[in-house]
């Protein structure tokens, strides 16, 4: 089994334009977005078979049923035939690569990646349960951010909110790469993706001990292939090469939002060394930031608690 690859980063941060790359390379398959990796990998003890490993055909099942999995459109009996041939006490890794295997087969690729934004916060989990596995996470100016998560149906969109949303997930991303360090942890900035997609996709394909490939620069051909019909709404310019300045928040935010988000997250622009655009904060809005922190923490707890009841993947989005 090769070391799968994992695409993370704030939503809305560049992580479906870099899959849409990553996945035009001939040997790489990335399919949509999984979600499903992190509930079933935290619910481990459900699929312990008796002789040790995992019982593969009950997680293997429990995978083919999510509606996700679903819109992969890969033939069930592939995916059987391959859990067939794992042999006796299969860890959870080796199930899970027999499902996304299936699914580059149909690509003709021979390693697998996964897209899914919100396994930032997974990164400890996912390197138990995939030795070796490498992750990329992808960086966005969160103002920039802010203002996309306006377009879509997940996600805050209130400035407060969506700094504490992408401060929480940049933070975490960043820390878990400071434990796993350089030869397992990449970091690219979405800013010099779009400006120079050359130059950061061969860093990527040398993390990635993959060979460079020029059809990966051309992505954009094929997103009718590779992006669901469902997902096109939230994704309107992947079609089209890199295009710079498409969310800009300098000309684009009011000044009180952008005052608003740094109150928030103006240490983590600061130490990712993006500019400031508001002066610094008068007492009024420092004490709203700091009732805000105060909430959040508490809506934090309160999801904790959901979750260990079956809380639903909107409500994971909103924290």
């Amino acid at each position: 089994m090769s070391a799968p690859v994992f695409v993370v980063g704030c939503g809305r941060s560049g992580t479906t334009l870099l899959r849409l790359m990553l996945d035009a390379h001939p040997l790489l398959a990335i399919p949509p977005e999984s979600h499903f990796l992190s509930r079933f990998g935290h619910n481990l003890g459900r699929y312990e078979a008796p002789g040790g490993g995992v019982d593969a055909e009950r997680l293997a099942s429990d995978i083919l049923r999510t509606k996700n999995f679903q819109a992969w459109r890969v033939p069930e009996a592939d995916v059987h035939a391959r859990i067939a041939a794992l042999g006796s006490s299969p860890s959870f890794a080796d199930v899970v690569d027999a499902v996304y295997m299936a699914y580059a087969e149909t690509r003709g690729a021979i390693r697998w990646g996964d897209k899914t934004p919100r396994y930032v916060l997974d990164i400890p989990l996912f390197d138990r349960l995939f030795p070796g596995s490498k992750f990329v996470h992808i960086i966005r100016d969160g103002r920039d951010v802010a203002m996309s998560l306006r377009t879509v149906r997940f996600g805050p969109n209130e400035p407060m909110s969506a700094a504490g949303f992408w401060d929480r997930r940049v933070r975490a991303g960043r820390e878990s790469g400071r434990t796993l360090g350089p030869a397992r942890y990449h970091e690219v900035r979405y800013e010099r993706l779009v400006e120079d997609a050359d130059a950061e996709l061969r860093g990527i394909c040398d993390f990635l001990d993959l060979p460079w490939d020029e059809t990966m620069l051309n992505y954009h051909s094929r997103v009718s292939e590779a992006l669901p019909d469902d997902r096109r709404s939230q994704h309107q310019h992947e079609d089209r090469p890199p295009t710079k300045g498409l969310r800009d928040w300098r000309t684009q935010m009011q000044a009180d939002d952008v005052a608003a988000f740094e109150v928030i997250a103006g240490a983590l622009l600061d130490e990712l060394g993006y500019e400031r655009g508001a002066p610094s904060p008068r007492a009024g809005l420092r004490m709203k930031a700091a009732m805000h922190r105060v909430r959040s923490g508490v809506r934090r707890v309160a999801w904790g608690i959901r979750k260990r009841r079956g809380g639903s993947r909107a409500d994971a989005e909103a924290y």
